[in-house]
């Protein structure tokens, strides 16, 4: 059961980042910098406004996608053992 809700939780950390990728992009809207602000201030305002827009669709479609997949390799894994079983009887 321990390794269903660690992957759960990675599974849903990797969805997050990924339906992230867009805003952290920038694709649909634009920051405006001053002239001195560095790229490395650049790169860090845009991965900061990313991750918090919109974060609670983000967030329930992440652990979704998270529980559905973790899901899915559990019942493969227990399907594996199944065959694995009956193959030795």
């Amino acid at each position: 059961m321990k390794s269903f809700i660690r992957n759960v939780l990675l599974l849903s950390v990797v969805f997050y980042l990924v339906f992230s990728m867009p805003d952290i992009f920038g694709v649909g809207y634009v920051i405006d910098f001053e002239k001195e602000v560095s790229t490395g201030e650049k790169a860090l305002r845009y991965l900061g406004e990313g991750l918090s827009i919109n974060v609670m669709i983000k967030l329930i479609l992440a652990v979704l996608g998270g529980v559905f997949f973790s899901l899915y390799f559990y019942l493969k894994k227990l399907e594996r053992k199944r065959n694995n079983i009956s193959e030795e009887k």
